[in-house]
């Protein structure tokens, strides 16, 4: 399917899980309760249940332990128990005696944690998989992460709600369900993609079986919920046992994949990896012993509601990547959308205090002057707009950003500067140890070309290479492409993660290589942009040292013979400084 209409499908979704997830957050105000605490039992069906707790406003002849069933099994009545709507009444018997009775939906008593928690946590997940369909859609992971945020996300808003029709609800659940499965495939293959797509081995062997075993995963629950939902149907035991076993699969997937991309990961790429699987390992704690503990006892326990409550680690932990580790480089994106907050808070704000102090200044005024102020008060506040804009953003980057600002501006000097430095040594040693002291990287070196075309260190910081062939991949690739290579997947000598081109005009003469921080992040993208910038300046600089030191041993050479040729060439070497005498 082309890339433009998943994104539109995504959208479409996403849009959907805003929906849901107001609506279910409304409904935990207005949905009902029957008051009694229930188990289904492990045997007599579905429809049967063992009384736990019995609210006191219940009136019903029941007492704990005591086991009864539904009455009416049809369809629509199921669908109508299922929505917990105030005011339903349904029919039940009482296995002891044969006593049928009825009850009512009653008003919640109070509103538990976990029906308000989840669905902040599927808005929290939507929120993560806008921020990468606007910005990220490009990269294959980032695809896959967004489609798992997107189907799990809506797990926690699609639902039953109390004002659904039959119909409504029994599409709510199916489609919940094929979303979770549809979320959870995605789930895997962000794993077996992250951080390195091209990955081979045991990840790209998960990754070809999730295609079989997801597609017949979400098939089959599918499926399966929607015809026992429609029929009661209950499936042969293989078959239940195949569908059940659906979340020990993704779970075993998950874990795998990770496991195996903690441990043959470049080292500069770990701190990455190991955020995002320890978010997901947490987030991911509680459902499992809620599903171990199912599977044990074939009952439902009130406490499984709240273990699920684990999974709000994994946006979080998500975010903290993205931010703390440039997990996918998101973190312009999120400092435009706290501006973008802190001015809609700030509008509001002030156009609701001026909006009340204007009532209470002009509450003798005319209706027309009251319209007219209004107006000159919306337009004044539209027109600055942009000014409080730019404050509010230059308060964000201060208090976020600002180290990393400072660190950049300082490198960039230094880029400026290096134009007049005069020793050649002493110009290599200081770039390294700026970018060293700017960046914190823990290993920089720079390497010149040699007459036969190899590449010896000239000044290094942490690196143990000496020399490089001519034909090592980073530079046969540095010199065929003139860019920044990620040397990541490449197998160079280059102990480095990023490796930068020297050019003179259309002669290479060396590479500048980074390797990570000395913290185990990753270079942002306005850092790679100054780095590749302190690039250019050196292989400028590099040129004009080359060339004045190849004057003043011609002039030496010539300055026997001639002593005016000397003179001149020497005043060429140093700028114009000499002069004649």
């Amino acid at each position: 399917m082309p890339q433009s209409l998943t994104r539109i499908l995504t959208v479409v979704a996403l849009i959907a899980l805003f929906t849901v997830t107001v609506l279910a957050l409304a409904a935990t105000f207005s949905s009902g309760e029957i008051g009694v605490h229930l188990a289904q039992t492990a045997s007599g069906g579905k429809n049967t249940y063992r009384v736990l707790s019995i609210d006191p406003r219940v009136a019903a002849p029941l007492v704990p332990g005591d086991v009864f069933s539904s009455a009416d099994t049809s369809f629509a009545n199921r669908m109508r128990f299922a929505r917990q709507h105030v005011g339903d009444s349904f029919p039940f018997v009482r296995k002891r005696g044969n006593l049928p009775f009825r009850l009512a939906i009653l008003p919640v008593a109070h509103v538990p944690i976990y029906a308000l928690v989840l669905p902040i946590v599927g808005l929290a997940m939507a929120a993560c998989a806008a921020v990468i369909v606007a910005r990220r859609w490009d990269a294959v992971e980032a695809r896959a992460l967004a489609y798992f945020f997107t189907g799990f996300g809506l797990t926690f808003s699609l639902g039953p709600l109390p004002w659904f029709s039959p119909e409504a609800v029994y599409a709510s659940l199916v489609i919940g369900i094929a979303a979770q499965t549809i979320g959870l495939t995605h789930g895997v293959r962000f794993a077996t993609l992250f951080p390195d797509p091209s990955a081979r081995g045991i990840r790209r062997g998960v990754r070809l079986a999730n295609r079989i075993v997801g597609t017949a995963y979400v098939v089959a629950t599918t499926a399966f919920l929607a015809v026992s939902l429609a029929t009661m149907w209950t499936p042969p035991k293989a078959f239940a046992l195949f569908v059940n076993g659906s979340a020990i699969y993704y779970l075993a997937a998950i874990s795998i994949a990770f496991t195996v991309a903690n441990m043959r990961t470049a080292p500069e790429e770990k701190p990455r990896v190991r955020w995002v699987s320890l978010s997901l390992a947490l987030g991911f704690l509680g459902p499992s012993a809620g599903i171990v503990y199912i599977l044990a006892t074939r009952q439902y326990a009130e406490w499984i509601a709240y273990a699920n409550l684990t999974l709000v680690a994994v946006p979080l932990g998500t975010a903290y990547a993205i931010v703390r580790h440039r997990v996918l480089d998101l973190g312009f994106v999120l400092n435009r959308a706290i501006v973008f907050s802190l001015v809609s808070a700030f509008v509001l704000i002030v156009f609701a205090v001026l909006e009340w102090a204007l009532g209470k200044v002009l509450v003798d005024a005319s209706h027309t002057t009251s319209v007219s102020l209004e107006m000159a008060l919306a337009l004044a506040l539209g027109f600055s707009l942009r000014i409080v804009h730019r404050r509010m953003e230059r308060i964000v980057d201060d208090l976020f950003f600002r180290k990393r600002h400072e660190s950049l501006a300082r490198l960039r000097t230094f880029a400026k500067e290096t134009a007049y430095i005069t020793d050649l040594d002493v110009f290599l040693a200081r770039t390294v140890e700026a970018i060293v002291r700017e960046e914190r990287a823990a290993r920089c070196a720079l390497y010149l070309t040699r007459g036969d075309g190899t590449l010896h260190a000239a000044a290094t910081h942490g690196v143990n290479a000496a020399a490089i062939d001519e034909n090592d991949p980073a530079v046969v690739r540095a010199r065929a492409t003139r860019e920044p290579v990620a040397l990541g997947t490449m197998h160079s000598v280059l102990d480095a993660e990023t490796a930068y081109p020297l050019f003179v005009r259309e002669t290479f003469v060396g590479l500048l290589a980074c390797g990570a921080r000395d913290d185990d992040e990753t270079y942002a993208p306005d850092e790679r942009a100054a780095l590749a910038e302190v690039a250019r300046a050196v292989a400028a600089a590099i040129d004009s040292l080359q060339i004045a030191a190849m004057r003043r041993e011609l002039a030496a050479l010539l300055g026997e013979r001639d002593p005016s040729i000397a003179r001149a060439i020497a005043s060429g070497a140093t700028g114009g400084a000499a002069t004649a005498s």
